[in-house]
């Protein structure tokens, strides 16, 4: 009995000795085992200064483990802050079932994850047998069960490129993240069933038997490790509350791996070579993880580490006008929305959140009420993850309302709500209908500005109304600084070079349209659609010679043209004017400076664009529009069109210095011209209407788009001429200019 006494004492002592983030790194020097927790080292991870973990502590002092698994639970179920409360409130799911058509796909879709049919959010799907195989790499193959830093290295010096198709790998990478767990925990609050309780803890225990830490695809990517951590803590708020199926030795086990997750990014966070956007992800599952369990000994700890490296991080990644430094809109959702994870817990739990966040959310939410088309979705410029950070409800992609909705709560902004149009079902997912009480106190109001300059990042907004049948165009100028191109990581962000390339909506419909950016597996014929997406030909701006845009690549040989850089913008109650320039482009033999005006006549109900290039070569210029698949085009003689939609109908007139061509196409297969990208995930036709013509520089090329009724004569470019002459040289209030600032030439 002594002997065992002095062993407890001893283990005890050792164990109030323990730092995890320490301990951690120790234990994960070795190649030949992830680092693990016994429960000893479990439970000492709990502050027991807290008046109401005096029975778990007096269980663990007694080393009677199995008692304290039953105690930890008991405690966590009692517990008011960690749960989300109203759950079992008749209020609450009267709400949540007024989505009925959301509800039954839900209960659709968590019946096949029982059966092991997994559906993801981004389309992709796999049917598992009795077994998930969590390393699959959804094309036949199991990717390589190594330790992280050695799948690493072959993934950097393309040895896995050899055996895999690492384009599959984000789709992998998704799977581990474990947004299914959270249908199964949604569709059992709904129901009561504990058939999903019993599915997510087998699925659970499973994987963290066949994935140790550090070990195996799912651990390479920090971000994937903070979506899985921030996908169990959501999913397992719900089960704690609701479900008598889950047992102590089943939080354990969950708690346990989740303290891993934890300590894991912390390391991460203390990694100088990860990239910020990895750093943001890691530091908000991190202070999530804290506030939901503020009982962990390191949770304060992990708490101010994690509001630091927020702050820092992304006060970098984000520009002053609020937009992602690389402009990926997709990227720009879904820093926002790990951004916001810590406003959200601080809005449950009451708690003070950083100014410094605060400030960069509200920022990039009034760009995302901007990049808002009439038709509620957005216009999706540049490439994209194709993930959210959660799934609470089956929007689009191309949808980023449900982030009004909530910001509009969090910051009582009025323009949110009238944006963001009815309450979203993860707003009542969130804050419950208490939350919505107090939503529906804020009084919607549109924006006061109808157009907008973004100037560090080059996007300008304008339209004539806040309505839902109001014309809008988003074109997407050159930012303020010059940005590198995004460098492919582990998420396979690529670039696209599409500046000066714009969406124009009439009368609350698309017409010309951004392609947007494909993440699905399926080929064009024998290519790769994804590379088709990223290039210059697939977006609505010019292509010389053949060549690709690029970045400061003749900039050397141009400088007498550098008084031709910059961005220029002049917004009124008559017209708005936005003009901005193109470097140059890829390899191109000769010297070739783009400048892209357009000019929207409010009145008059036309859109005017000037190509102005600059040089002395002669080169074949191709002029690119991209229509929405919907539409009917009919050609005319002289090569003009008239595009009818469901309503509206616009006529486009080119006017080139000499004879010119047009080149319609739609879903043509080889070579890949004329696709849209849907979702993220599905292909679809869409026409595409190329203007060719060879063009001795310095020249000029018109572009006329109408929709006003009857109108039946084409204005002679003299009056074109005339209005951009007119709008050059006009001053007010909502003006500016700013003059790029161009890097050393290599």
């Amino acid at each position: 009995m002594i002997a065992k006494w002095l062993k407890g004492c001893l283990s005890r002592f050792r164990e109030s000795h323990l730092m995890l983030d320490d301990v951690f790194r120790r234990r994960s020097a070795s190649k030949k085992e992830g680092p693990t927790l016994t429960d000893g080292e479990f439970y000492s991870c709990f502050n027991y200064n807290k008046v109401a973990l005096k029975d778990l502590k007096d269980v663990y002092r007694d080393r009677d483990f199995e008692s304290a698994a039953d105690e930890l639970i008991r405690y966590y179920r009692t517990k008011r802050h960690l749960s989300v409360k109203l759950c079992l409130e008749p209020a609450f799911k009267k709400r949540i079932k007024a989505f009925s058509p959301s509800q039954r796909k839900l209960i659709r879709i968590a019946d096949m994850i029982c059966a092991h049919n997994i559906i993801m959010p981004t389309g992709h799907s796999a049917e598992f047998g009795t077994f998930i195989n969590w390393h699959s790499d959804f094309c036949g193959k199991n990717w390589m069960y190594l330790h992280i830093s050695d799948l690493l290295k072959s993934i950097h010096d393309r040895t896995l490129a050899k055996q895999y198709d690492i384009k599959t790998l984000p789709i992998s990478l998704e799977f581990n993240k474990h947004h299914h767990f959270v249908v199964l925990a949604r569709a059992f609050a709904l129901t009561l069933d504990e058939k999903y309780t019993q599915e997510f803890t087998i699925q659970l225990e499973d994987w963290i038997q066949r994935n140790p830490v550090n070990f195996g695809i799912s651990w390479i990517d920090p971000m994937t490790v903070a979506q899985r951590l921030i996908s169990w803590i959501f999913a397992l708020a719900i089960f704690l509350e609701l479900s008598s199926y889950l047992q102590g030795e089943h939080l354990q086990k969950i708690m346990k791996m989740m303290l891993l997750h934890g300590a894991y990014l912390t390391n991460c966070l203390t990694d100088k070579n990860q990239r910020s956007s990895s750093s943001i992800a890691a530091a908000s599952a991190l202070y999530m993880a804290a506030s939901f369990f503020p009982e962990f000994e390191c949770a304060e700890r992990w708490k101010n580490k994690a509001v630091r490296m927020l702050e820092t991080e992304s006060s970098a990644e984000f520009l002053p006008d609020g937009v992602y430094k690389k402009r990926s809109m997709g990227m720009q959702v879904l820093l926002t929305e790990f951004l916001m994870l810590p406003l959200i817990c601080d809005k449950l739990f009451g708690i003070s959140s950083s100014p410094a966040i605060l400030s960069i959310v509200e920022r990039s939410l009034e760009f995302l009420m901007y990049a808002q088309a009439p038709s509620g979705l957005s216009v999706n410029f540049g490439d994209s993850p194709a993930t959210h950070v959660w799934y609470f409800s089956n929007v689009q992609n191309e949808d980023y309302r449900n982030l009004l909705c909530i910001g509009a709560y969090i910051f009582n902004r009025g323009d949110m709500k009238f944006l963001a149009g009815k309450i979203s079902e993860d707003f009542l997912w969130f804050f419950k209908t208490q939350g919505e009480k107090k939503y529906e106190e804020i009084v919607p109001n549109a924006p006061v500005n109808i157009s907008q300059a973004f100037v560090d990042s080059g996007y300008f907004a304008f339209r004539n109304s806040w309505n839902q049948d109001a014309t809008y165009c988003l074109f997407y100028g050159n930012p303020k600084k010059p940005v590198p191109f995004i460098d492919k990581g582990l998420n396979i962000i690529c670039p696209h070079r599409d500046l000066l390339s714009f969406a124009l909506f009439v009368r609350g419909e698309p017409f010309i349209i951004e392609t947007g950016s494909y993440k699905g597996v399926k080929k064009i014929g024998t290519a790769d659609p994804a590379d088709y997406f990223s290039k210059t030909s697939a977006h609505n701006s010019l292509i010389v010679d053949g060549k690709e845009q690029s970045i400061a690549k003749n900039i050397k040989s141009s400088r007498k043209f550098m008084h031709l850089l910059k961005t220029r913008w002049f917004f009124s109650e008559e017209f708005d004017y936005v003009m901005s320039c193109n470097f140059g482009f890829e390899d191109l033999k000769g010297v070739l400076v783009h400048k892209r005006e357009i000019l929207y006549l409010k009145e008059k109900k036309w859109t005017l664009i000037k190509d102005s290039l600059e040089g002395s070569e002669e080169f074949n210029v191709a002029n690119l529009f991209h229509l929405a698949p919907e539409l009917d085009i009919s050609l005319r003689g002289d090569y003009g069109c008239l595009i009818h939609a469901r309503r509206e109908y616009i006529r486009l007139n080119m006017y080139y210095p000499g004879p010119f061509e047009c080149r319609p196409s739609r879903g043509k297969i080889n070579p890949i011209s004329g696709w849209h990208a849907k979702d993220f995930s599905r292909l679809e036709p869409c026409h595409k209407i190329e203007y060719t013509s060879k063009v001795k520089l310095p020249a000029q090329i018109y572009t006329w788009i109408s929709w006003a009724r009857n109108e039946y004569r084409i204005p002679p470019k003299d009056v074109l001429e005339e209005a951009f002459i007119t709008a050059s040289q006009i001053r007010g209030i909502k003006e500016g200019e700013v003059q790029f600032e161009v890097p050393a030439a290599k």
